[in-house]
């Protein structure tokens, strides 16, 4: 009966070692892992209340909010990306509709959502610059994905005619 009591104690004993270690793994990841910023802060991205109706150029409407998390990756992993944001920025003006902002931007953000229906977030409308949307896509996705999907539907900017008006990378 001692020996089982004793086997018993070191397995408890191994599990809480085991487990020490993995929360001191987990912590130490943590800290040293650096934390993406979901921020288009310091970017060229507009907010939906400062669009540029000059701008001859299509617009690309990413409709986010600051709770989302797929938001957050599609604006930490893609839209915040110099490359990626120089690629949009040369065919299309960036405008950020941020669901969670506050006075004007955030009125602006609301009636380009019920305009153009938005039923999920993140949603990137692109639209010419008379207003009547191109293309669409919902969800998340890698930096060459989405700029695929940018890419793919510029044509239809030109022939809104060509091509399938929902497309989703």
């Amino acid at each position: 009966m001692p020996t089982r009591n004793r086997h018993q104690r070191t397995r408890q004993l191994a599990g809480i070692v085991i487990l020490a270690a993995l929360a001191i793994t987990a912590a130490a990841y943590l800290r040293i892992t650096p934390q993406a910023s979901a921020s288009l802060e310091n970017t060229p991205w507009a907010l939906a209340d400062q669009i540029d109706t000059a701008d001859p150029r299509p617009q690309l409407i990413v409709f986010s909010a600051d709770w989302c998390p797929p938001c957050s990756a599609l604006k930490t992993y893609v839209l915040s990306q110099p490359d990626v944001i120089e690629s949009l920025g040369q065919h299309a003006q960036l405008i950020h509709a941020d669901l969670t902002a506050e006075g004007e931007a955030a009125r602006a953000a609301e009636q380009l959502a019920d305009r153009y229906d938005v039923q999920a977030i993140p949603t990137s409308i692109l639209r010419d610059a008379q207003g009547n949307p191109i293309a669409r896509t919902s969800g998340s996705a890698s930096a060459g994905d989405y700029l695929g999907w940018f890419r793919d539907s510029l044509p239809q900017v030109d022939n809104p005619s060509v091509g399938n008006h929902a497309t989703s990378p």
